[in-house]
């Protein structure tokens, strides 16, 4: 019965007092002060047992003393931590070998890791709290610091008393007392009780205690919801205002076109409303490459770090509890997964209180040759609540409309939007230095940036090097969506020099033309930064490219996925460098007219409002 570290504890000893020298101080003095040597010993419970039955406890010098003379013969269990009925109906070996069942969980059963009653899981508190027991059994270790660790490991280390409740300790205390008042008064008595007996005739398991059910939950601050709750009270505290009144959800912000349209949209809404909060919210990854992209105005929030270990729907629950609770005016979802499962969920009621809103850039295809996508996934089951979709592309919205019948409807929820790019116009033509190539006899070379994604199909450029030994093809770019692409054994006339932060790092003095190859797409960042500075490009015709890249503006390709097409085109583009001058001019000019950030904020001003 003597629990060195637990008395120690109780008495107020160093814990560097040996186990012989503690056990000394109770014999002396502890046992008259009723200092307990064991969390399984409660004296004031002891008394009130033994008052049932004799008006008074002897003269003995303390309540474990008058038990081990008296309590002890009669079995009586001085706490109401030990379920006797349930330790004998859970393990019939105790019933077998004739042991008093506390002596048996007090010598073995508590260090086998059984459990005392049917709502502790010694096993399973063992399993969180492992590297923290010190040698203790698992249940001792809970009643003497449950209330540092939580109990059982599903409490996220919540303590009950910062919000006016008794401690762990104590709440599992009267757990354990009403639950087996329960028991004993409902289920193995009365008409309840008739009834079980009845069906156990038919399914003897009936019988059988429900362990696993029967663990101790105290809402919100255990069980499923626990991490929940505290995920929802840790995002409530880390956001700096309660109310702002536009919220941008993103999955993360990589060095991509999505994440670069998200910080555009965020400065267009700087400028709409200079003197509102915007909430920017990570959602997903926490990952911020490019803060300069961003006003510097705006909150950025990481929610993704907070939910990181919450089951999905959980994660829903939390980004749903920081809408509610913030109560923007607007809503906006650029490319977050969790925000659009947020949507599907819960839009309904969001849309009661936020205008919400999304914005695509294309569908995906995947290996079997399939649309699959945000667009394809929840354009139609979220129209119904959604104030508005923004597109930065035609094609993409011409696309959606023609699918579900939207043309002719007196709603217009789709909106392509321009998104917009610096341009100077006194810069000279890039394409201008191609006119010297048919003065002089040099080298053409290419440039390709991008993702070493599939979508990206940077395997086709390999192809065009191969096919195309008098052209050079400096490549740079990473895999960020799939496995990437080996970029060691190329073409001894292409080259691959990594990763890049802006546009603006790469040697585009070295550049004769751009050449784009994606097999899907929206409108790339991409080909506008090409196309500001007048670039020539040849670039693959598919989804949003289409709407800077054509005839008039460059060299399209419409066989995208044949490497020969792209041959083709940059042939006919070197062998007339004067197109190249008057095409990329063109394509300046159309950037330059229709992709201003006023425009765009202008655009997006009449949608919000």
């Amino acid at each position: 019965m003597f629990i060195p570290q637990y008395y120690k504890l109780q008495a107020g000893l160093d814990q560097a007092v040996t186990d012989e020298q503690a056990w000394r101080h109770w014999l002396l003095a502890g046992h008259k002060r009723e200092i307990a040597l064991n969390p399984l010993f409660d004296a004031e419970y002891y008394r009130q047992v033994w008052a049932d039955k004799e008006p008074r406890i002897a003269s003995e010098p303390s309540a474990f003393m008058h038990w081990l003379k008296h309590g002890l013969q009669e079995r009586i269990i001085p706490t109401v931590l030990f379920d006797e009925k349930f330790y004998l109906h859970a393990y019939p070996d105790v019933v077998a070998c004739g042991m008093w069942s506390f002596e048996h969980f007090i010598r073995f059963g508590v260090n086998e890791r059984r459990w005392p009653n049917g709502l502790f899981s010694s096993g399973r508190y063992m399993e969180k709290n492992n590297d923290n027991l010190n040698g203790l059994a698992p249940y001792y270790h809970f009643l003497m610091y449950g209330d540092d660790c939580g109990f059982n490991g599903d409490t996220h280390n919540f303590d009950p008393r910062e919000f006016g409740m008794p401690s762990w300790r104590d709440l599992y205390r009267l757990a354990v007392d009403k639950n087996r008042e329960f028991f004993d008064d409902r289920i193995q008595c009365g008409v309840l009780a008739e009834v079980l007996e009845r069906a156990a005739r038919i399914e003897p398991l009936i019988n059988k205690p429900a362990v696993a059910a029967r663990v101790l939950h105290i809402p919100p601050f255990m069980g499923q919801q626990t991490g929940t709750y505290a995920a929802a009270k840790k995002a409530r505290l880390a956001l700096r205002r309660p109310h702002y009144t536009n919220v941008v959800c993103i999955p993360h912000c990589r060095v991509g076109g999505a994440a670069r349209v998200a910080g555009l949209f965020c400065q267009a809404l700087a400028k709409i409303f200079p003197d509102e909060p915007t909430l920017l919210i990570l959602t997903d990854l926490s990952v911020f490459a490019r803060p300069d992209w961003f006003p510097d105005n705006i909150e950025i929030f990481d929610l993704s770090a907070i939910v990181d270990g919450l089951s999905a729907a959980h994660k829903q629950t939390v980004l749903m509890d920081v809408l509610r609770g913030t109560t923007p005016e607007r809503i906006v979802n650029i490319n977050s997964r969790l925000c659009w499962d947020t949507y599907m969920v819960f839009g309904q009621q969001l849309s009661q209180w936020s205008r919400l809103f999304a914005y695509f850039f294309c569908y995906d295809i995947n290996p079997q040759g399939h649309k699959v996508g945000y667009p394809i996934e929840f354009f139609a089951p979220s129209y119904k609540f959604m104030s508005g979709y923004f597109f930065d592309n035609q094609a993409l919205v011409d696309e959606l409309e023609y699918r579900y019948l939207l043309k002719n409807s007196s709603e217009h929820k789709s909106k392509a939007v321009w998104t917009p790019i610096e341009s100077d116009s006194t810069l000279c033509l890039h394409a201008q230095k191609l006119q010297k190539k048919s003065e002089v006899s040099s080298r053409w070379r290419a440039f390709w940036a991008g993702r070493l994604d599939r979508q990206k199909r940077y395997d086709i450029v390999v192809e065009i090097a191969n096919m195309m030994p008098e052209l050079d093809i400096w490549t740079w770019g990473h895999a960020v969506l799939d496995g990437g692409f080996d970029t060691k054994n190329l073409p001894p006339n292409m080259k691959f020099f990594g990763t890049f932060e802006s546009f603006d790092d790469l040697p585009l003095h070295d550049c004769d033309f751009w050449l784009y190859t994606s097999e899907w797409d929206g409108l790339p960042t991409m080909l506008l930064e090409t196309g500001v500075r007048g670039i020539a490009t040849v670039a693959s015709r598919v989804g949003g490219t289409a709407d800077v890249i054509n005839e008039e503006t460059g060299w399209p390709v419409d066989d995208f996925l044949d490497p020969r097409s792209y041959v083709m085109a940059i042939r006919q583009m070197m062998g007339d460098p004067g197109a190249c001058l008057a095409k990329a001019g063109a394509l300046r000019d159309l950037i330059a007219a229709r992709h201003s950030m006023n425009h765009y904020a202008t655009e997006i001003e009449a949608a919000l409002k």
